[in-house]
């Protein structure tokens, strides 16, 4: 399971990110927070760590 999210990610990075993509980003979060298995609690907290780093490094 863990090289089919390598395998997505690595997909992931090779497509082109605007600024404008914010709701492939968000659905880009919740497959991440479904896979990692995000405590629901702190979600505030962690999509705001996962909102603020660049672009280039969350796609």
């Amino acid at each position: 399971k863990v090289m089919e999210v390598f395998i997505k990610a690595a997909e992931y990075m090779e497509m082109p990110v605007r600024r404008s993509d914010t709701e492939p980003l968000q659905k880009l979060f919740m497959v991440v927070r479904s896979e990692l298995g995000l405590d629901t609690k702190n979600i505030r907290q962690e999509q705001a760590k996962f909102w603020k780093r660049h672009p280039a490094l969350v796609k």
